[in-house]
């Protein structure tokens, strides 16, 4: 007989053990997260844990993203003091899925102006659709004559690679939500890279850890809650924090 396991758990065991499919995942979420630790103590363990440990499990498991960014060119991020900020690039392949692209460029905007300490230059133009980048290899020119026509010393471009949305429950998920972006800054002429930041998210599945199913369950709830409009949104304001500590440190020589 297993150490720690209640009348209550028993009773609740033999029942869903009639269901495989049900006995399976059940057990995986109620059954083993409380039953290992009393196995390697040989003592009773209360279900209910520190503070500290539901903060630090809660912080893990709330943490899905992967975000990484550098300087490439110190003394390019230093004369970068107005930087232009291009229209969003994106994966055809992603179209379908994501938010008008418009509405994601407002996004950019609203990031660049919280985050970056220097003077940041949005394409009014672009935003009231009365200028539009050509596809092709039309665009850089488009950019470059655009920054320049707005005084600009820089650009920030900003690539969406992936953009899925979530299907499924907060319990479950046929597919989990995810995003992926890369930021460039780059001199006018393009030719070189200032500044490059990475950014990825991905939910969180019950299989990425079945001794973590507590702190899974409550992340998907907040998943559930959070759309990937949002989840991109503060990815990109994020990204742009980092990149204004990083400016600020290369000013200062650190």
């Amino acid at each position: 007989m297993i150490r720690g396991i209640t009348n209550q758990n028993r009773a609740m065991l033999q029942g869903i053990m009639r269901n495989r499919t049900t006995f399976i995942l059940k057990f995986h979420i109620l059954i083993l997260p409380f039953f290992i630790p009393a196995c390697a103590s040989g003592k009773k363990t209360e279900l209910a844990p520190t503070p500290e440990a539901q903060s630090r499990s809660l912080l893990s498991a709330s943490a899905p993203q992967n975000l990484q960014a550098r300087i490439v060119d110190r003394s390019g991020v230093v004369r970068s003091r107005k930087i232009y900020v291009a229209p969003l690039e994106f994966e055809p392949t992603i179209v379908q899925q994501m938010p008008p692209e418009g509405d994601i460029y407002k996004s950019l905007k609203l990031a660049v102006e919280k985050e970056l300490q220097v003077e940041a230059i949005i394409d009014s133009g672009y935003l009231s659709g009365q200028q539009n980048p050509p596809l092709g290899s039309k665009r850089e020119i488009w950019i470059q004559n655009r920054a320049r026509a707005l005084g600009a010393d820089s650009i920030l471009n900003t690539r969406l690679n992936q953009y899925e949305s979530r299907i499924g429950s907060s319990v479950g998920i046929t597919r989990p939500g995810k995003v992926n972006f890369q930021m460039i800054l780059k001199p006018l002429t393009l030719d070189a890279e200032y500044w490059v930041a990475s950014y990825h998210y991905a939910d969180k599945q019950l299989s990425d850890d079945f001794l973590e199913a507590r702190s899974y369950l409550e992340q998907r709830k907040n998943q559930s809650r959070k759309s990937m409009l949002l989840v991109l949104e503060e990815g990109l304001v994020s990204a742009l924090h980092i990149f204004d500590e990083q400016r600020s440190a290369a000013f200062s020589g650190r």
